[in-house]
């Protein structure tokens, strides 16, 4: 044996171990960036009003739905802390200087509220609340979903026109509430900036997002409300994750079929567990492909892409290795030799 043939698999075997490496290295990166929200626009901070912080739970994308964690906190005048105390022996009160509410444009649930009341003096308001979206699951993992308006605002009574750059859509709003406890302001007093009843909404942060998306967030002001027009798209490392493992599946099955077809075509001993190996890859692999990040319906992309055609070369492998061993059985110690036709 020559030296440059005995150095050949240590070379190999470097050579893989760096290509791991580096993909183990690429993966952990992108999932660390993942979460991180690319903000295209939101609104600056109010001196006196309401700051209203969100936080990305979840993405439902079987029932397009997002949950976001909304909190709505007073600011400036609308801070009891900010305006003067009557009583100087008392300590300054917190919370809101006037009773509101919140409106949430969600998507409907039995046990949902569509608005949250704060009472004087309450601190500040955090509820849950879930946004229907647009989007596609079955282009996994290349998949996106979009919250806003896929039609250019029209004016009462014009048809909605299509149009090229989405529109945001309202998202959540706020009002003044009066002694009985209703709107003390009609809906068009919320977009006069002069209106006594008007409520200044500004963002204290940009929104956080959660692991394993990327979101890319456009919120604007209109009157005394907030409309959002966000985009959510998988992270870098989740595309990455599910390469490598659609990838080696592929191989796996590769594998199998090169066994299956090398024992078919060399007739002779053959190793019967072999086929326990083959039937244990075949039912492995699917919790393997539910166990991906945000596991795509059945019938997704990667299904008809990669999955199904493992799936399928596992099982023509197992069926040809089966047949062979029937073919070839007389082969093994104190068995006769029997054909199968």
């Amino acid at each position: 044996m020559t030296a440059s043939k005995s150095k050949r698999p240590l070379i190999v075997g470097i050579c893989l171990f760096v290509v791991f490496a580096i993909v183990y290295g690429t993966v952990l990166v992108l999932y660390a960036n993942s979460g991180r929200s690319d903000v295209a626009h939101i609104p600056a901070k109010v001196d006196n009003g309401v700051e209203v912080q969100m936080e990305l739970v979840d993405v439902d994308t079987l029932r397009r739905e997002i949950t976001m964690r909304i909190a709505v906190l007073p600011v400036g005048d609308m801070d009891l802390a900010n305006r003067p105390s009557t009583n100087k022996n008392q300590p300054a009160e917190l919370g809101f200087a006037k009773p509101l509410r919140v409106t949430f444009w969600q998507s409907p649930q039995a046990d949902s509220n569509s608005h949250v009341d704060a009472g004087v003096g309450q601190a500040y308001v955090v509820s849950e609340v879930k946004f229907l979206v647009d989007g596609t699951p079955d282009t996994y993992p290349l998949d996106r979903y979009f919250y806003g308006f896929g039609t250019e605002v029209t004016q009462e009574g014009e048809e909605p026109r299509p149009s090229a750059k989405r529109q945001p859509a309202p998202m959540l709003s706020i009002q003044e509430l009066g002694a009985d406890g209703k709107p003390v302001a009609p809906t068009g007093e919320q977009f006069d900036s002069k209106s006594p009843h008007f409520i200044n909404i500004g963002l204290d942060q940009p929104p956080e997002g959660t692991s394993g998306w990327t979101e890319v967030w456009n919120i604007e002001t209109v009157g005394s409300s907030l409309w959002m027009d966000t985009t959510f798209k998988r992270s870098g490392g989740t595309l990455g994750f599910v390469a490598v493992v659609m990838i080696l599946m592929a191989v796996l099955a590769v594998a199998a079929l090169s066994v299956s077809i090398r024992v078919f075509r060399k007739p002779g001993t053959i190793e019967a567990t072999m086929a326990s190996w083959q039937a244990a890859l075949l039912f492995a692999l699917v919790p393997l492909r539910n166990f991906l990040p945000g596991a795509p319906p059945i019938g997704a992309w990667i299904d008809v892409l990669v999955f199904y055609w493992v799936i399928l070369a596992l099982m023509f492998s197992m069926a040809l290795f089966t047949y062979t061993w029937l073919r070839d059985k007389g082969h093994l110690p104190g068995e006769k030799k029997s054909k199968v036709s």
